[in-house]
Order: C-alpha cells, then sequence, then structure tokens
C-alpha cells in the first residue's frame, strides 16, 4: 500500500507536484549514493529548496519525516539510525506514483476539448450508456442463464404456489399443476421480497476511506486542486461512472466505481438505485417476464414487469420492495415528477402519468422539450430498437402499447395507502434528498446547568451543520438540522460548491417551505422571560420568509428585515415554538430566493443563536 506521505503530494497543482517529486529523488539519489555523506544528510531549513519548495508543499515535509529526517536546531538531518531499504521503498512509491501521474496527465491533456462537455450532456450520455448495458443484459441469454443459477426458484416458487392456494382455496396439488399466471404474479413477489432480504446488493452511500476507514463525502468535480490525476478518474467511461470522495477525518481521496454492466454487478454487488434496477431487471428477464427499466430524471430508478394475468405492467421498486405501488414517489418522497421513461430492449414508452395524481403540475415541470419532439424522439427509438422484429412480435407490441396509453388518459387516484417515504440508503442521505416523510418530533428541553444558571442558548451552525448549546460538551452537540427539529416539511440544506456557501432552503419545485423548533421548559419549573433570537434570513426576487415564536402566553411575528430582536413578549410561557415559513421567488430557482442561515466556508459567527432567560415561576 502507498504510504500517505507519498499520495498527499498529489494535492498539489502540476508544477508544483513535478518539481517537488524531482527534488525529493534527487535528496534521496544523494544520500543512497553517499550513505556517510554529511553533506547528503544534512540541509539548512533557511535554504531556498527547503523553506520555499518544500515546506510551501503539501507532503513534502512529510515524506522526509517518513524517511528518516529530522528538524535539529536550524538543520534537517537524516537520523542516524534511518533504514536505507525504507528510504528505497519511498523512493519507488514517489517514481510509480509519478510515472501515473504524468501518464494520466497526458491523456487528459490530449483529451481536454473531448471533454468540455455540460454536466447535463454526460449525465444523459451516461444514463444511455446504462440503458444500452441493461437492454444488452435482456438480450444475452448466457447471461440469463448465469443470473438464473443465483436464484433459489424452487424456494420461491413453492412458497408462491402455497400463497396461491391460500388465495383462492383451491387445492394445492391442483395448483402445483397447472402453475396459473397468477401464481406466476405472487412468485414475482416472492423474487423482489429474496432480493431485499438477502441484500443481493449492499446499498453504497458513500464508500469507507481506503486509508482510515472514516467516513467520506463526495468531492468530485468539487475537489480539483491542480491534480489531472484525480479530475481524470472522476470521469465516466462507456460502462462505468466513476466518483471521487474525501474522507472526513484524514483528507484521503477514494475512488468508487458505478458500474453499469450487468456481469460486473453480480461480481462486486454495490451500488445504489440504477444498480438494484439493473439486477433485478436481469433476474425477472430470466425468469421470463417481459421487464423494462424505468428511468425518473428527477433522480431514480426502478423496474416494471408485465403480468400477464392482468395484462398491464406493474411497477415494482426493488430498492423499497414496493409492489404497485406506483404514486409511492410523488405522495410519500414528496418528488416533483417531470419525465419517468422505461426503456427495454425492444421498446420505450413515457409512462410518467402512471407515476403522479397531478397532471396539470407535472406538465408545467416539462420543460426540457415540447411534447412532439419528445415523441418522436421516442418514435425513432423504437423504430429503431424493433428492426429485426417479427411482425407477430410488433403486432403486440403496439396492441399493448396502445393499450396503455388509454390507461394513462385517466389520473390515478390517491387511495388511503399509507405511502411512506424512502427506506433504502442512509435517514442523512435521504433527509439530503428530501424523499423521508418521518416526523423528527424533537423538543429542547433544558438540562440541569442551565437550570440553574436559569438560561438556556442554543446555536447552530450551517456550514458544519452542528447544533451547539451553552453548556459546551460533547454530548450537548447534536449532527444534522433536522435532528434538532419538531418538525419540518420540504426544506433541505444546500451547499452552494461554486460559491462556497451553506444554506437551508425549501426543495426545488415546492410552493412553500416550513420548518420548527420546539422548546420545553415546563418540567424544570421555570418560566421564559426574554428571548434574544440572531435569526439570519436572506431573500432574493420577491422570495418570502415568515418568521413566528408561538407561546403558551403570547404569540409574536418577527419583523422580516430584523436579524436580531430581544422580546419579552413571551414572559411567564413554559414552552416556545419557532416556526419559520419559506415561500414565493420567481421562475424555475424560486426555492432559492428564501434561505435561511446562508454562510460562507469558514464562518465562524453562527446565523441562529437562540438566549432564553428562565425565572421561576
Amino acid at each position: 500500500m502507498t504510504r500517505r506521505c507519498v499520495v498527499l503530494l498529489e494535492r498539489n497543482e502540476t508544477n508544483m507536484y513535478l518539481s517537488t517529486t524531482e527534488l525529493l529523488l534527487k535528496i534521496v539519489d544523494a544520500v543512497l549514493q553517499e550513505p556517510s555523506s554529511p553533506k547528503a544528510r544534512t540541509y539548512k531549513l533557511a535554504s531556498p529548496a527547503v523553506s520555499e519548495k518544500l515546506r510551501a508543499t503539501v507532503g513534502a515535509m512529510e515524506c522526509l519525516r517518513e524517511m528518516g529526517f529530522q528538524e535539529m536546531n536550524d538543520k534537517l538531518v537524516l537520523s542516524p539510525e534511518a533504514s536505507l531499504e525504507n528510504i528505497r521503498q519511498i523512493r519507488s512509491e514517489i517514481v510509480n506514483r509519478r510515472r501515473n501521474y504524468e501518464t494520466f496527465n497526458a491523456v487528459n491533456n490530449s483529451s481536454e476539448m473531448s471533454s468540455a462537455s455540460s454536466e447535463g450532456a454526460s449525465a444523459t450520455q451516461h444514463v444511455s450508456h446504462f440503458i444500452m448495458d441493461v437492454a444488452g443484459a435482456m438480450k444475452n441469454k448466457l447471461l440469463q442463464k448465469k443470473a438464473l443459477k443465483l436464484i433459489p426458484l424452487t424456494e420461491l416458487e413453492i412458497k408462491a404456489v402455497k400463497t396461491h392456494a391460500i388465495l383462492t382455496k383451491k387445492p394445492l396439488k391442483m395448483v402445483q399443476r397447472t402453475m396459473e399466471q397468477m401464481c406466476r404474479d405472487i412468485l414475482l413477489l416472492e423474487l423482489m421480497a429474496w432480493f431485499k432480504r438477502i441484500i443481493f446488493l449492499s446499498w453504497v452511500d458513500s464508500p469507507k476511506c481506503w486509508f482510515c476507514q472514516g467516513e467520506t463525502k463526495i468531492s468530485w468535480p468539487q475537489y480539483n486542486c491542480g491534480s489531472p490525476f484525480l479530475n481524470l478518474l472522476g470521469t465516466s467511461t462507456l460502462h462505468s461512472k466513476k466518483i471521487v470522495y474525501m474522507c472526513t477525518l484524514c483528507q484521503e481521496v477514494t475512488l468508487f466505481v458505478r458500474y453499469n454492466k450487468t456481469e460486473k454487478l453480480l461480481e462486486t454487488r454495490k451500488g445504489r438505485c440504477s444498480e438494484w434496477a439493473n439486477c433485478f431487471a436481469l433476474l425477472c428477464k430470466s425468469l421470463g417476464w417481459d421487464v423494462r427499466v424505468v428511468y425518473d430524471v428527477t433522480d431514480h430508478l426502478w423496474v416494471e414487469v408485465f403480468s400477464v394475468s392482468q395484462q398491464r405492467w406493474i411497477h415494482c421498486d426493488p430498492c423499497e420492495n414496493a409492489y404497485d405501488k406506483p404514486l409511492m414517489y410523488e405522495v410519500g418522497w414528496k418528488k416533483n415528477l417531470s419525465y419517468v421513461i422505461a426503456f427495454s430492449y425492444d421498446d420505450v414508452q413515457d409512462v410518467t402519468w402512471r407515476y403522479t395524481c397531478n397532471f396539470n403540475s407535472v406538465l408545467r415541470r416539462r420543460n426540457l422539450c415540447s411534447e412532439q419532439q419528445l415523441l418522436d424522439i421516442m418514435f425513432a427509438i423504437r423504430e429503431k430498437r424493433q428492426r429485426g422484429l417479427s411482425l407477430a412480435r410488433k403486432e403486440y407490441l403496439k396492441k399493448r402499447m396502445l393499450k396503455e396509453l388509454v390507461e394513462f388518459l385517466t389520473p390515478p387516484k390517491q387511495t388511503d395507502a399509507a405511502y411512506e417515504g424512502r427506506t433504502s440508503g442512509s435517514l442523512l442521505w435521504r433527509l439530503a434528498r428530501g424523499e423521508v416523510t418521518e416526523k423528527v418530533t424533537y423538543v429542547w428541553a433544558p438540562n440541569t446547568a442551565e437550570i440553574s444558571a436559569q438560561r438556556f442558548q442554543l446555536s447552530y451552525s450551517c456550514e458544519k451543520d452542528k447544533y451547539f448549546r451553552s453548556t459546551n460538551t460533547e454530548e450537548a452537540c447534536i449532527s444534522g438540522w433536522q435532528n434538532g427539529v419538531f418538525e419540518f416539511d420540504s426544506v433541505f440544506r444546500k451547499e452552494e460548491k461554486d460559491w462556497k456557501m451553506f444554506y437551508l432552503s425549501r426543495t426545488e419545485g415546492s410552493p412553500k417551505g416550513t420548518i420548527t423548533w420546539k422548546f420545553d421548559f415546563s418540567s424544570s419549573g421555570l418560566v421564559i422571560e426574554t428571548v434574544n433570537l440572531v435569526f439570519v434570513r436572506s431573500v432574493f426576487e420577491n422570495g418570502v420568509i415568515k418568521l413566528l415564536m408561538i407561546g403558551d402566553t403570547n404569540n409574536m411575528e418577527v419583523p422580516p428585515n430584523e436579524t436580531a430582536v430581544s422580546t419579552k413578549v413571551l414572559d411567564g410561557s413554559k414552552c416556545l415554538t419557532l416556526s419559520a415559513e419559506l415561500s414565493r421567488g420567481r421562475g424555475a430557482t424560486a426555492w432559492q430566493h428564501a434561505q435561511l442561515f446562508r454562510e460562507p466556508v469558514g464562518s465562524t459567527t453562527y446565523p441562529f443563536n437562540i438566549v432564553i432567560k428562565l425565572r421561576k415561576m
């Protein structure tokens, strides 16, 4: 494994990296050529080579210390106990990493023009490659046989037959003989439950750090630091998407590859929704179902399977183990859908209307192209994919498509079914995407020290995404804005990478966002005397933020232009509810025109700070 100090060198700009590694190699070679020479083992700290180059370069001094160099008075001296074999190993690591770096640098420079496409075009290309790979897997008979061997088919069929016998009240032997199509639908349910239960694929929000196994966060394309080596790793290839993550502890970078090729996924068994949909579609196809992968442009993928008994496409989300719950995304996850497209190896269909009960709202969001342009594109894709099919197959697909289009004429009705938020992925990851319906209901109450001081203070840093209390202990610090609120709806934390700013805003497409904090002092024997509040609100265009303080004895709306307020209006109250409502704004970015706690990277102040002075009842 390459030493961390050698890897750290690549954090520098290209020219600095090359010149520094060249200097380090000269120092190493001098030592190895004349191990006992004082000149090769001693360097003045004030020399330009050390003070201007090595000290100014990330990782350089760490490499020298790893070799055995020590700072003694005004000099850098190689310890007599330093191992020459260790120095040779470090030299070898620097040479190998530098060779790879230069290779990637040359490749990156030669492809600079071709890689200058927009982020949107890159994402579209990646999805296109993904769909092609899935379609290829559906036609690959050898791959289907390989997938079939992974399924405990006998066990699942026995479960399906028993369930069908109970539902239809038919003798078990009769059901076993006929294997009715309805029983096939139950087999699909069993397959999906098995797929989720055994964790066919492990879900990866972010990989563990390769160096210290710490938590990581996505880094590329934000993480550049002048290194073409890392930038190239962060680009997508034809059958994979490579993403660079940075460790939150040691700042080391880790590469995570998301593969499109189904055959590769059967080996790695890692990924998120696209990988899950990819593999589950293959398993369904290996069992003889007509299946298609569904792509939602708001960032999710799932599968539809055609039921012969019901003569319709059935929504199946293997990530959630959800069967025939098409409204779960709009109702449960609070998604603002626009385009939902289904792909198979011989067809393509716009299935948006199966997944929404609000046609008018969806139509307003469909602004990437005209409806006629979308139809033309789908007809062209359909024609290309159906070349070579028999006339009988084409006729069958045509009739099935027409029946489906008739189904889309009537919006589905929202029933009383309990549509839950997303379950796949960590809670923080789902909350950041606004795809949960969990009600947090956190209530702040004073601890012993705060009761004794008759003073409660709470601060929140949007950059750190942490709450701090006046007791300032580790136990008093809560990470995650959503973990300290009483309730919220359609609000998320936004990180502007270009501007290096952080803030809370309502989710994109939502007309309104609300967030509430609750403070309860009823069990302390104290009541509120005064409230001092700092609450930073930023509005643009015609954005509006209403802020209310609600107590037992009185209420108060904080004037929109006031960032800091001190009041005794709530004197005598045992509880305080602080509620903010974000609304209005103009155009496609209206959701950004009302922001809470906007602050830059490195901020030392708290955009939300409340101090509540208490008194005895």
